[in-house]
């Protein structure tokens, strides 16, 4: 003979997420110049580097860019960069390949935010956002910038929150997230990125 029995289900709560990717993350410990473990130069751009708990750019005159090379990313991604200062010049990167990346950034002490994409061939930067040169917005230190890109669709979040209206894109479908600064500032905390 057999039985069974009625089993009421446990509530549960929280916060679940149906992505199951992969993330990575970095928090700039130890000393290397330019970062070289888990990542590369993004071409054209000389590398960040990492000193004291933060990420910089190795040439106080130029743009430097790294890309995390440790793993395969899924087209549609994120890069996010937690801020240990007021910013200048300091962002992400996603779909960054050999012929260019999309690239947000905070600039005049945190006030503007730029997003483009940025072309190898020509040093070309081409705005994305919409109407305007850039985002009004206030970016200080402990915040956080995060790019996404999804399809043809990118997004600008500052502290989670999404800013700005943009412009699709598709020149890059695929490629790898990382970190940028035009100059050599401290000022980058923490990374984190993966898939969306």
């Amino acid at each position: 003979v057999s039985q069974s029995r009625y089993v009421p289900a446990k509530s549960i709560t929280g916060t679940f997420s149906e992505s199951a990717g992969l993330t990575v993350s970095d928090t700039f410990d130890g000393t290397e110049s330019p970062l070289a473990t888990n990542w590369s130069n993004a071409v054209g751009m000389t590398g960040l580097a990492k000193s004291g708990g933060t990420a910089q750019g190795t040439s106080g005159s130029d743009h430097n860019a790294s890309y995390w090379d440790a793993d395969t990313f899924s087209n549609d991604q994120f890069a996010k960069a937690t801020l240990s200062s007021t910013p200048n010049y300091h962002g992400v990167l996603v779909r960054a390949n050999a012929n260019g990346a999309y690239v947000a950034y905070a600039h005049s002490n945190g006030e503007r935010l730029y997003v483009f994409r940025y072309d190898v061939s020509g040093a070309v930067w081409t705005n994305l956002v919409s109407g305007a040169s850039y985002i009004t917005t206030t970016v200080g230190s402990g915040a956080t910038i995060e790019l996404r890109m999804s399809g043809s669709t990118p997004t600008v979040l500052v502290n989670d929150v999404s800013v700005g209206t943009l412009v699709t894109d598709s020149t890059y479908a695929s490629g790898s997230p990382g970190v940028y600064q035009f100059g050599s500032t401290a000022g980058i905390a923490s990374f984190d990125a993966g898939d969306l």
